[in-house]
């Protein structure tokens, strides 16, 4: 320390020289700042207060993500929900339509089989009746008659045998020779005729039945889907 020594002020020259004179006196004991840890060891701390840094951060940022796919999927489930709901009642609906149209083609079919089992019995009928009904057809009058009816009264004549009092009687029961009779080859071609009319109306009521038959797997399979195919 450098004591400013002037005669122009006295006191402070004096102050002075007694600061200098203590300051002489101090002892300073300096002690060395050294670290514990070596620099490799700071450094292994640094890098993996680091990675401890980054991993938290990584942790803030998934928790972020995770907390916004949850929101996501749940306004997705409910959307799914939703979608259901409405599929539930659109697949109600289709079942009560598809009922009603499965019973009216179940009527349907079973009034085709009714009809069809009716041509098959017609068909398996002996025809042996049409030839008596045509034989029958060209003879004159009626071939049966009423038992209840009254014979008209007959008029005895001495000269010859008795005899019908109307004419009109006897046009009405005459009887037709053989001869006029239809043959049995006319007989055959009617009977054939017949019999091809209603092979014809069978194999067109197939025809339908199948159409049916096929109308109704194509709405099952419509409704009801693989269950029908198991």
């Amino acid at each position: 320390m450098i004591a400013c020594v002037a005669p122009s002020d006295y006191d402070e020259t004096l102050s002075t020289l007694r600061y200098a004179d203590q300051a002489k006196k101090i002892r300073t004991r300096a002690i060395r700042n050294e670290d514990l840890v070596s620099a490799a060891e700071r450094d292994a701390q640094i890098v993996a207060m680091a990675e401890e840094i980054r991993a938290l951060q990584y942790s803030v940022s998934e928790n972020r993500r995770k907390e916004k796919e949850g929101k996501d999927q749940e306004e997705k489930l409910e959307e799914y929900q939703n979608r259901v709901v409405v599929m539930q009642r659109m697949m109600e609906e289709r079942s009560l339509v598809a009922e009603g149209k499965i019973r009216s083609l179940q009527t349907e079919n079973e009034a085709l089989r009714n009809h069809l089992k009716l041509a098959l019995e017609e068909l398996k009928a002996p025809i042996n009746l049409q030839r008596n009904s045509t034989r029958n057809s060209y003879r004159g009058g009626s071939v049966t008659r009423d038992l209840s009816e009254e014979e008209p009264p007959l008029v005895y004549d001495d000269e010859g045998p008795p005899t019908p009092t109307a004419e009109s009687d006897i046009d009405d029961h005459t009887e037709v020779p053989d001869s006029e009779y239809p043959s049995d080859e006319a007989v055959d071609l009617a009977r054939q005729a017949y019999t091809d009319e209603t092979e014809e109306c069978l194999k067109s009521l197939l025809n339908d039945l199948g159409l049916h038959r096929k109308k109704i797997m194509s709405d099952k399979l419509r409704f009801y889907g693989d269950e029908v195919a198991h």
